[in-house]
């Protein structure tokens, strides 16, 4: 019996075959899969990927996901909302893709942020910066989340409970404000910062 004929004549033996050659069945739970036949582009690739996330029992609007980004950033203003939790002194200077330098006021460490009912800790810089968002998160963030960033559909995907939570950006843009560049509010569980 030739290699070919396994997956056709051995059942049993299918999916091992598979996992040594690599190749993950297509009903394999682990597997993701994608299909943009038929899909409409919801917003135009030159808009940031926004979501907004619940940190220190508020909902804070105009975050960003990058997953290009090294670190994780907070804008002062945000970080005096939140009530100015403290911070550790550090000596670095972030530079940015155009060539900005600025020097952080110091790091957030072990900051919980959370979307779609997880929450994961991460360390955030906090720069006094004339930035369009509140918050930016980079590769900590999605590597502490074990997210799958997508970026086409406007999509992030990760593991939580037992299951695959999908968090759509669509859903947050609930006005045209996030959209132009204004940074949104940020609103406590009892009142409006």
């Amino acid at each position: 019996m030739s290699t070919l004929e396994v997956p056709q004549n051995c059942l049993s033996q299918k999916q091992d075959l598979l996992l040594v050659i690599g190749v993950i069945h297509p009903t394999d739970s682990n597997l993701v899969s994608f299909n943009h036949k038929g899909y409409d582009l919801q917003l135009p690739a030159r808009l940031a990927f926004l979501n907004q996330v619940k940190a220190l029992n508020k909902t804070v609007h105009q975050t960003i996901i990058d997953e290009g980004a090294s670190t994780c950033i907070m804008l002062m203003s945000c970080w005096k909302n939140l009530g100015s939790p403290p911070l550790l002194q550090l000596s670095t200077m972030l530079k940015a893709f155009d060539g900005r330098s600025y020097t952080p006021y110091g790091i957030l460490s072990n900051f919980q942020v959370e979307l779609g009912g997880k929450t994961v800790e991460i360390d955030v810089e906090v720069i006094d910066g004339n930035l369009d968002y509140n918050i930016l998160l980079g590769r900590p963030w999605i590597y502490a989340m074990t997210a799958v960033v997508l970026t086409y559909f406007r999509k992030i995907s990760f593991p939580f409970q037992g299951g695959i939570i999908i968090v759509d950006q669509q859903k947050f843009l609930y006005n045209s404000s996030q959209v132009t560049g204004r940074i949104p509010m940020i609103h406590g569980s009892s009142q409006s910062l």
